[in-house]
């Protein structure tokens, strides 16, 4: 797939160069804003910079060409709330979100309110795809590596690989190299339907798990997104101190291979570890499902799977159904595990 431009822009840390000028965006320092639909191929390498597609945009298509781009201030490349907008990776790009975890908290509300935690931030409501034949690394200092909101979509029909890492160490602080929280996650939907994924996360890999209530201190569950994973196909090494692939209502598995290592293995499993970490290989469960009464979904077709994993290796609070795949289990609890009804065949 070929993505044709209508602007060419090069950052650089003293600035962003039109390369090949167009319409469509305004540039502030090393910050582009788009705020008009078209596709935008930017290059270059800025270690203080940021991408930002505007809210409700439709149709924009962002060409990342062998970019290198990092933000301590926010994340890389931010998609605003209710827009649509297609990553089409050429060669390949690194992005680096080396925002201070401790902003979250902070009690300076515009500190904390400004924070992003992730590479690549997807406002509530809002779609984005990646595409094209290169390669992406997402750097992940802050929190997450790829992170949806509320009701958003993130659609993976690149061929090339994604490789998720960080500073945070794993394995009981023993070894660096991590995503300090999740690797790729959404409160919506994932869907991957091919590609390569390289994952280190201090806590899950893949992670669906809309936000759940507080009923002591009377907050809402969020009712809106669909905390789903669907996997067509792809290739996924998932190495995590948390959950490998969580959905909090639905996950389905169609197809794709799956080498997944959850804390240490199985060989260290414990009461303690489980409940601190999950650490489960795939696993439909949530806090949501579980404050608002929903009954997850487990469902696998076909795959490979090898699974090491500290707890459970496959794990369903409600339904789990596997009809087709091929699995090499090593579990420190249950191979396979559902609360309500376990289906294994047709």
């Amino acid at each position: 797939m070929t993505a044709e431009q209508s602007a060419v822009l090069t950052f650089s840390d003293s600035g962003i160069t039109e390369t090949s000028a167009g319409s469509g965006y305004t540039i502030d320092g090393t910050t582009l804003t788009i705020t008009t639909a078209g596709t935008y191929r930017i290059s270059g390498s800025c270690s203080e910079g940021a991408v930002i597609v505007g809210k409700g945009l439709s149709t924009v298509t962002l060409v990342l060409d062998n970019l290198t781009l990092a933000s301590s201030t926010t994340a890389p490349i931010v998609v605003k709330k209710s827009a649509t907008a297609n990553i089409h990776l050429v060669g390949t790009s690194t992005l680096t979100d080396n925002e201070d975890p401790a902003n979250e908290t902070s009690t300076d509300t515009t500190i904390a309110e400004a924070f992003e935690g992730a590479a690549i931030k997807v406002k509530s409501g809002s779609t984005v795809t990646f595409c094209g034949d290169g390669d992406l690394n997402v750097v992940a200092n802050a929190k997450n590596g790829i992170k949806g909101g509320a009701t958003a979509s993130l659609i993976f029909n690149q061929s090339g690989t994604i490789n998720v890492s960080g500073n945070a160490k794993v394995y009981g602080a023993t070894t660096a190299g991590a995503a300090v929280n999740n690797g790729i996650a959404c409160d919506g939907s994932l869907i991957f339907n091919q590609g390569t994924y390289v994952i280190k996360a201090a806590n899950d890999g893949i992670k669906s798990a809309p936000d759940a209530t507080d009923e002591t201190a009377g907050t809402v569950i969020d009712t809106e997104s669909a905390g789903t994973v669907t996997i067509n196909g792809g290739t996924f090494d998932l190495d995590v101190d948390g959950d490998g692939i969580q959905a909090d209502t639905a996950l389905n598995i169609n197809g794709g291979a799956f080498d997944i290592q959850t804390w240490k293995g199985y060989s260290v499993w414990n009461d303690t570890l489980a409940n601190t970490y999950s650490c489960k290989g795939l696993k439909a469960s949530g806090d949501r499902a579980e404050e608002a009464g929903l009954e997850p979904a487990l469902t696998i077709t076909g795959g490979t799977f090898t699974l090491n994993t500290g707890d459970d290796a496959v794990h369903s609070d409600a339904y789990a159904t596997v009809t087709g795949g091929t699995f090499t289990i090593r579990t420190g609890d249950d191979g396979m595990h559902a609360d309500t009804s376990l289906t294994i065949g047709t």
